[in-house]
Parts: structure tokens; sequence; C-alpha cells
């Protein structure tokens, strides 16, 4: 059985994104992180779409 995948979509300026990503990182929890404000704006509003 393989492990589920963690995926944040994150601030750079958000303190609780950071306080998030450090339990993870204390529980050992593997995760993939994307910072959506350094995203280009084309890629961050196909993800919105897609999310939506």
């Amino acid at each position: 059985m393989s492990t589920p995948t963690v995926k944040l979509l994150v601030l750079t300026t958000c303190v609780q994104c950071k306080a998030l990503k450090n339990m993870l990182d204390s529980y050992d929890v593997v995760y993939e992180s994307t910072d959506v404000d350094l995203m280009p704006k084309e890629e961050r509003d196909t993800l919105f779409k897609e999310m939506a």
C-alpha cells in the first residue's frame, strides 16, 4: 500500500502555513508545498479553475 501524498498550497507570507509545515516536519510527514503567490499568474489562474 502506498502512502498518500500531502499537497499544500501556501503563501510565503502566511504564518499559519509556516506553522503547518513545521508541524508536518516534526512528525516526519512527507509533503509537496507550492508557493501560490510565487506562481506565474496564468499558472495560478489555471490551478484555481481546476479547484473550483
